[in-house]
């Protein structure tokens, strides 16, 4: 499979991958679980209660199941006492789809074990497929940031100063992210980080109905923020399936100056 023919038929991989999860063993206990990446089914009482994502599945699952559920009495109980089970699905490719796919409904879906398998053929074959993407996004010609031009669809975005990748991730929605990052401080990590990395400034903390811990500049240092961003480039595609991965990829790749370091276990 190629990366284009992966794009062109994501909901049905992704119908193979959340089957894959529905037909895993039910686990009460953390430790039955891999450090690995991959997608887990909480279920409460029979009933599916979270379906989530993780780089590490074994302490996602532990903090899980720390947690607190409120019992018929109101009283707290750890969601392990309360009958908390996870399944788990092993997934290099396509965790953040799969995690949004909430509400498909597989319960009147067939799917042969052949078809199962082109689930574990399509995770084998996950490093050639980002490489494919990267590859891809390489051969694109970044535009000006105040010329920069997406959709309402989610992807992967590269910003540049000069050659040098300088910050990448992904989105769920391309536009509102870059726009975003054009102007709403208080909800971009990237303005944010230009702002006290490279211009010395302090966010301020305001309170608001819709921001309760927002961020925000005065005027003037918005000004400058924005002039910073008239030397940058960007580049972005649109992904409908591996677009987390392929962010990570790239970011381990480039090591631009604006990511964090090192993602957190979430």
């Amino acid at each position: 499979m190629r990366w284009t023919d992966l794009q062109a038929n994501a909901n049905q991989c992704l119908l193979y991958g959340r089957q894959a999860l529905e037909s895993s063993p039910h686990y009460t206990n953390y430790k039955s679980f891999e450090k690995r990446t991959g997608n887990f089914l909480v279920s409460l009482d029979s009933q599916v209660v979270f379906l989530g994502e993780s780089n590490n599945v074994r302490k996602r699952v532990k903090r899980l199941l720390k947690e607190t559920s409120p019992n018929n009495t109101g009283e707290g109980l750890s969601n392990k006492e309360a009958g908390m089970r996870v399944q788990v699905a092993y997934n290099d490719l396509g965790r953040k789809e799969l995690e949004e796919l909430k509400s498909l409904d597989t319960k009147n879906v067939q799917v042969t074990e052949q078809e199962m398998s082109k689930w574990e053929i399509l995770q084998a074959d996950s490093l050639a497929l980002l490489t494919q993407a990267h590859q891809n996004m390489k051969s694109m010609r970044p535009c000006e940031w105040t010329m920069r031009q997406a959709d309402s669809v989610a992807g992967v975005y590269i910003i540049f100063q000069g050659n040098q990748p300088i910050y990448i991730d992904h989105a769920a929605n391309l536009l509102t992210a870059l726009n975003d990052h054009s102007n709403n401080t208080s909800q971009s990590t990237f303005r944010q980080m230009i702002a006290r990395n490279e211009l010395g400034f302090t966010l301020k903390t305001q309170t608001t109905e819709t921001s309760p811990y927002g961020l925000y500049l005065d005027r003037a240092e918005e000004y400058a923020v924005n002039h910073y961003l008239m030397d940058c480039l960007v580049v972005t595609m649109p992904v409908t399936f591996g677009r987390l991965e392929l962010a990570e990829a790239m970011v381990n790749y480039y090591a631009p100056m604006f990511n964090v370091k090192s993602r957190k276990i979430t």
